[in-house]
């Protein structure tokens, strides 16, 4: 079993002054005679001099190893492999910067009990382990934690030291923003490569709306036109029954074209991109109510109304389905359609009023859902499709709005539409 102890990096002549008074240390906490602390010292002083020398610096790694209910205090040294060299030389006696003879890893081995050299493409890995006293105290996780926090205060840091610990955290650091932003980056490319298959994806919508719209329209038309012209050129001929069955055709075929275009607009919807500019209201329900043709008697009263930021497209789909639904529900055989808007801290509030049935307060938020229509089915009301509200709806969240309603049976309805500033 290995515990470790500490790492220390080796670099400078100053690093290895550092590493024996730590290791010195640990190792009278473990219990080393200061006979046997000198020859393991004095072993690993060797083997960091003989990594300055030839391999520019590496790394101290300090264990506590439990074999056979014995413990060693282990120092493994790996060096950073740059150099080229003969190994052969570091095992005997080779001079060091300051031109003394060292001992050599051969002469270091005979101070400890146990040494192992591994040689590699990546540097080498030099072990050597001194043997604990028997009948000692039994090392833990625990008690290293313990030598840390006394060995930290034991020991005075040089400002080399010191100035390391900070760059390896300023490492440390970079090291985890460098991979932090290559997550983000794998992340981003993710994402972009779903936004587009989701761009793609919504082209392939736009179009496939647009033909089955077109497919389903044009075998449409051709019977709606056949009937209008056998119920205009026959209409003398026609007994009243089967006059009756024409103008049914007609109207499904009135209202089939009219769930068509709707479908098209709730499924373009999303897909398309607002554009911003400045909208003169009044204009604006002007064309919009010279655009509805409705049998029935209508009296509209607009107010004068402000200028808003907004997607003309966008805004046009929003008046016309408030109005046409007020016109299309309502039960008067005067229909009264009240236009106005307010402005307040967070936008303007455009207000279509009517004066139909009303709707029971139960629906208020169920009607901006797909396909809910509360209209009474009776010959005087006609029967929406439930497209209008829903995309009045997609509209407003799209563009961070809202839409609502108050009514009260018999009193009418008033929707309401934010504008945001």
């Amino acid at each position: 079993m290995k515990l470790k102890i500490t790492e220390i990096g080796i670099r400078y002549q100053e690093d290895v002054i550092f590493t024996l008074k730590s290791i010195r240390e640990f190792a009278k906490s473990a219990g080393l005679s200061q006979y046997n602390i000198t020859k393991f010292v004095t072993a690993i002083s060797e083997v960091c001099r003989n990594v300055l020398l030839h391999q520019n610096g590496g790394i101290l790694e300090l264990n506590i190893i439990t074999a056979k209910k014995k413990q060693y205090l282990e120092a493994i040294i790996r060096d950073f492999g740059r150099d080229e060299f003969d190994f052969s030389e570091v095992l005997e006696n080779v001079a060091g910067p300051d031109g003394k003879d060292g001992l050599g890893l051969e002469g270091s081995q005979k101070l400890v009990e146990y040494v192992d050299i591994e040689k590699s493409d990546e540097g080498t890995v030099i072990t050597l382990r001194k043997i604990l006293p028997e009948g000692g105290q039994v090392v833990d996780s625990h008690t290293i934690s313990s030598w840390e926090k006394h060995i930290e205060k034991e020991i005075n840091f040089s400002p080399l030291q010191d100035l390391k610990r900070k760059n390896q955290k300023l490492q440390e650091a970079y090291e985890t923003i460098k991979n932090n932003e290559k997550s983000l980056a794998a992340a981003n490319a993710k994402l972009q490569a779903m936004v587009i298959q989701m761009e793609e994806k919504n082209e392939e919508l736009r179009n496939f709306a647009h033909v089955v719209s077109h497919d389903l329209k044009s075998p449409l038309n051709v019977v709606f036109t056949a009937g209008e012209m056998i119920n205009s050129f026959y209409k003398d001929d026609l007994t009243e029954e089967t006059a009756e069955m024409f103008d049914m055709i007609l109207r499904a075929g009135k209202n089939m074209k009219k769930l068509i275009n709707d479908y098209l607009d709730y499924a373009t919807s999303s897909a398309h991109e607002d554009v911003q500019e400045e909208i003169d209201l009044n204009e604006l329900t002007k064309e919009v109510i010279e655009l509805i043709s409705s049998p029935k008697k209508v009296e509209f009263k607009v107010e004068d109304l402000p200028s808003v930021s907004y997607d003309k497209v966008a805004m046009q789909q929003v008046l016309t389905n408030l109005i046409t639904n007020g016109i299309k529900y309502c039960d008067k055989e005067l229909v009264k359609i009240n236009i106005s808007a307010e402005e307040n801290a967070k936008g303007v509030i455009v207000k279509i009023a009517d004066n139909g049935p009303g709707i029971d307060k139960q629906y208020h938020e169920d009607i901006f859902n797909l396909y809910r229509t509360v209209g009474k089915k009776l010959n005087s009301v006609e029967k929406g499709t439930g497209l209008g509200l829903p995309l009045v709806k997609k509209i407003a969240q799209r563009n961070r709005g809202k839409v609502w309603l108050e009514s009260e049976i018999g009193k009418g309805s008033t929707f309401f539409f934010l504008v945001w500033k």
